[in-house]
């Protein structure tokens, strides 16, 4: 390693021969890659924290439609932290909510105490905003994904930095890129947005952070549905099937007896675009509009084939997408 300046390479291997078949993991490195350093006492990953909680009066200054604001927030952050030194160490860890600009709105401390090797949570409550300066709340028409940067810095006893962590407050990014789709198509009158979900929104896969996303995304589709009808644009949510990549192609060579079958049942990427195409020239598109659909039962459908194959749904194994809902609260 070179310390103290100079460019060092890191190698990174991607095993492809081992028994997974899910589809982002067939696909090797597919994002981007990144090495982190950290000192010996630091945040764990993806140990951050930070839940708000509207605690004021909600105002709209500009209209029942234009950008509201809170008189106030409760925020309750969370940091892990890990001591992987051989002695132990005291400190803070101070606490604070930034706006979109980076202005400072409101900051709390909290102690810590690690022995040599040990792990902590440490937590703090903010309050945040007031009638006098209220917090400026999410909408569009603000533009940007966030408006708020909660962080957590730890120092030791001498006041020394140890780690940071920061985390952008508020699950948007679809939401954001859906609203900035509807501008272009609302205005054409025509469209398909198209959530990539899964069956993981109905059943036990992966874990709750992968299946409460893919529930999400299936709402967000089905509400979307309720605002864009009668523009023209349509939107669905779709459930893929497992995915024909590169690294499936590797493990069912290395490994024919145990993933023939699954690449047997496989969809090619390319498959879901020619269903979207379908669905979206489809003489029931605003009805399919709001609707989970499994790609694999709405291409035999509409019509549409794999490269010549019609590859099989999974419902009667993995569940079926719930009903569209017709009922409307405003």
């Amino acid at each position: 390693l070179v310390f103290g300046g100079g460019d060092n390479v890191l190698a990174v291997f991607v095993d492809a021969t081992q028994p997974e078949l899910w589809s982002y993991e067939q696909q090797g490195i597919y994002r981007h890659v990144w090495l982190d350093t950290a000192p010996l006492l630091s945040v764990v990953p993806w140990g951050f924290f930070a839940p708000a909680l509207l605690t004021g009066a909600i105002h709209s200054p500009g209209g029942a439609a234009a950008p509201q604001t809170a008189d106030g927030a409760l925020l309750t952050p969370r940091v892990d932290i890990a001591n992987a030194g051989a002695a132990a160490v005291n400190g803070t860890v101070t606490f604070a909510l930034a706006d979109a600009g980076g202005a400072v709105l409101c900051t709390a401390k909290a102690p810590f105490a690690l022995a040599a090797g040990g792990w902590q949570r440490v937590a703090a409550t903010l309050a945040c905003g007031s009638a006098a300066a209220p917090l400026n709340l999410w909408n569009t028409a603000r533009g940007g994904a966030y408006l708020h940067t909660a962080s957590a810095a730890l120092v030791d006893a001498q006041g020394a930095a140890l780690d940071a962590v920061s985390a952008r407050v508020g699950l948007r990014s679809a939401y954001v890129a859906s609203w900035h789709a509807a501008r272009i198509m609302v205005p054409q009158g025509s469209g398909a947005i198209a959530m990539v979900s899964s069956f993981g929104a109905s059943c036990y896969m992966h874990g709750p952070a992968y299946g409460a996303q893919k529930a999400g995304l299936d709402k967000l589709a089905h509400d979307m549905e309720h605002d864009l009808r009668g523009t023209g644009v349509i939107a669905v949510s779709l459930w893929l099937g497992m995915q024909v990549t590169e690294r499936s192609q590797i493990a069912a060579g290395t490994n024919p007896e145990q993933y023939e079958g699954f690449l047997a049942m496989a969809e090619n990427p390319e498959f879901s675009a020619h269903v979207l195409a379908a669905i979206d020239a489809a003489p029931n598109r605003d009805a399919l509009s709001g609707e989970t659909l499994v790609v694999a039962e709405i291409a035999q459908e509409l019509g549409v084939t794999d490269r010549g194959k019609q590859p099989p749904s999974h419902r009667a194994m993995l569940g079926s997408p719930r009903a569209k809902n017709p009922a409307a609260v405003y």
